[in-house]
């Protein structure tokens, strides 16, 4: 991922050094010893002893389905689990997500193999799962909803990628849209319905928007008051980094 953000940054003459010198501290590569199933996954999660069993895993799920689709089926179960978590595997799929949206490689399916499997083997143990799973909402003009979130049956063109999870029943209980976007870059914009938080359905959203965001080739950034510690709760929980702050004078 290092080498990913280098040639984004336009310093590609410095990926062959780097590399040179960090090959140096790698360790042998975790090989598979016990297939991951596709209906017993839950048991693996949070075991970093099974990092190669994730790594076979989703190289099989990315041969037999769109990068896209993988990403957009497995961010959610990790996602609730990194307030606890170390965000390494994240960060390394995110930068993954960004140059396989560029142009698509079987050693970038690798990458986002890789990067998805220390996603699920982080933290101290089985993470708690997310009930429902993210969605990326393409027509929201009439999706059910519970009421608080009516409105996004307005949201613009614009204001996509537009990400929900829904309850049981299928009503969509939480939102990320593109509260404020560019061509270069989009600022998200989450809501979930109050008697649904504290449920981790926050984080899953931003994440899936997040990753949405860069599929496009644009920065995804999150912006919060000082004041919402429940917003600020959702940042700190994804690993994101403070890039800026603004004051403002009443």
């Amino acid at each position: 991922m290092g080498a990913e953000a280098l040639c984004t940054l336009g310093r590609s003459e410095m990926v062959i050094p780097r590399v040179e010198r960090y090959r140096l501290w790698l360790e042998e590569h975790p090989q598979a010893r016990n297939p991951i199933s596709s209906d017993r996954w839950r048991e693996a999660l949070g075991d970093i002893g099974r990092v190669g069993d994730w790594t076979e895993f989703f190289d099989h799920e990315l041969e037999d389905a769109p990068w896209r689709n993988v990403l957009g089926k497995w961010t959610p179960p990790p996602a609730a689990g990194f307030v606890a978590a170390t965000t390494h595997g994240a960060i390394r799929t995110g930068h993954t997500v960004r140059s396989i949206a560029v142009a698509d490689a079987p050693l970038r399916r690798d990458e986002m193999a890789e990067g998805l499997a220390n996603t699920a083997t982080a933290g101290d143990g089985p993470f708690p799962q997310v009930p429902g799973s993210t969605e990326l909402l393409r027509d929201p003009r009439a999706p059910r909803t519970v009421p608080k979130l009516a409105w996004i049956r307005a949201v613009t063109p614009a204001e996509h990628p537009l990400t929900v999870v829904r309850d049981s029943s299928g009503d969509v209980v939480s939102v990320c849209h593109s509260a404020r976007a560019t061509g270069r870059a989009a600022e998200a914009g989450v809501e979930t319905a109050p008697e649904y938080r504290g449920r981790g359905f926050a984080a899953a959203v931003v994440l899936a928007w997040a990753a949405a965001v860069l599929a496009e080739g644009r920065l995804p950034l999150y912006s919060t008051q000082w004041t919402n510690l429940a917003s600020r709760g959702v940042a700190r929980g994804l690993g994101l980094i403070q890039y800026g702050e603004d004051y403002h004078c009443p």
